[in-house]
């Protein structure tokens, strides 16, 4: 029988940094979700920063230790493997995806325990965000479990659409990229100086921001405006402004109208029509 560890030299000559993850016996708090060390027995301290190796897979020298064929297989995700992960997490997360796409995507997809996963080149310098609740963009510091480990609930992941069927991932879309929080602190983020390649997306984001805290429109743009023209190089116009914050706005109001939220409990369309 094949045991997850032995896709390890597949997943390693597609750039990714791997590892096993412990059993989902293990009888941790994350059973089956965390990196671990063969040798030791034990989870694998420090992972999220540490480099780990992108030599060929010793699978030889791994398969004596008896623990290997209950292990699942992970990699990191970020600038070390070069991809970003976005997990969907049951009916929430895909209403959120549904929420935030943008267009058909077509890119590295598994099933997972209880959603699936998509994965895209990682082009965004960033920590791991959670943009909505059931959404999760998995970028540096955090790690992926992958196909064909075995999930907590007994399920396999599996590929959907695999390296077999699509050559390369897709690269990070800039509607997902303006999700992402490129710096955690607000404060240092709105005080930077933007230049022209980066002032749509940061001020999409900064412009998000501040239109889910329900600042009204007129408020959202007259702060953006002089952010705009102090920050940004070439300074940002107002019409630039307007339709950035119009659109936020419109996208806000679309999450709560009747037909989204009757679409999220499951409603029929004659009943949304009675709002």
């Amino acid at each position: 029988m094949t045991a997850p560890l032995d896709y390890a030299t597949r997943y390693w000559k597609l750039g990714f940094v791997w590892h096993p993850v412990c059993p989902v016996e293990h009888g941790c708090s994350s059973p089956g979700k965390i990196p671990f060390s063969l040798e030791q027995g034990q989870h694998l301290a420090g992972w999220q920063d540490r480099q780990l190796s992108k030599q060929a897979p010793q699978l030889s020298k791994m398969r004596r230790v008896p623990s290997y064929s209950k292990c699942g297989i992970g990699c990191l995700t970020g600038h070390v493997s070069g991809i970003a992960a976005i997990d969907i997490d049951g009916e929430a997360g895909e209403y959120a995806w549904e929420e935030v796409k943008e267009g058909d995507v077509e890119t590295w997809e598994y099933t997972t325990g209880r959603g699936r996963r998509l994965l895209f080149r990682y082009s965004v310098a960033a920590r791991t965000v959670r943009p909505q609740e059931g959404l999760e963009i998995l970028l540096d510091g955090s790690q992926t479990v992958l196909p064909p480990s075995r999930h907590p609930t007994g399920r396999l992941y599996t590929w959907k659409i695999s390296p077999d069927d699509l050559e390369e991932p897709e690269p990070l879309p800039p509607w997902l990229a303006s999700k992402i929080e490129t710096s955690h602190d607000w404060s240092v983020r709105i005080s930077r100086p933007t230049n022209e390649g980066m002032r749509h997306l940061t001020a999409t984001s900064i412009a998000g921001y501040l239109v889910q805290h329900h600042l009204p429109p007129e408020v959202v743009q007259e702060l953006m405006l002089a952010w705009g023209e102090a920050k940004c190089d070439p300074p940002m116009t107002a019409g630039e402004i307007k339709r950035i914050v119009m659109d936020l706005q419109k996208k806000e109001e679309r999450k709560s109208s009747p037909k989204a939220l009757g679409k999220f409990f499951g409603l029929p369309p004659e009943f949304i029509g009675n709002f």
